[in-house]
């Protein structure tokens, strides 16, 4: 997976969302994912919103594609 077709997942599922995805090893494994917090509905807990985002990429995490998912809201 890239980053590219990540950010297009997320915007896919967040089409308001300020956000960059960032290979950090620039292997295609190991991902930073900022985003906006208001992209998320307000009554949702941190723990909640990175589930939300983490969801949308288990086939790849549970397979081994994705190595690494890290999230920080903003």
């Amino acid at each position: 997976m890239t980053h590219i077709e990540m950010e297009n997942t997320l915007k896919k599922q967040y089409p308001n969302a300020e956000l960059a995805v960032v290979d950090v090893t620039g292997s295609g494994s190991n991902f930073e994912v900022r985003m906006n917090n208001s992209a998320f509905d307000a009554s949702l807990s941190r723990i909640e919103k990175h589930k939300s985002i983490m969801g949308l990429f288990d086939e790849q995490l549970k397979s081994g594609e994705i190595h690494a998912l890290s999230i920080k809201l903003f």
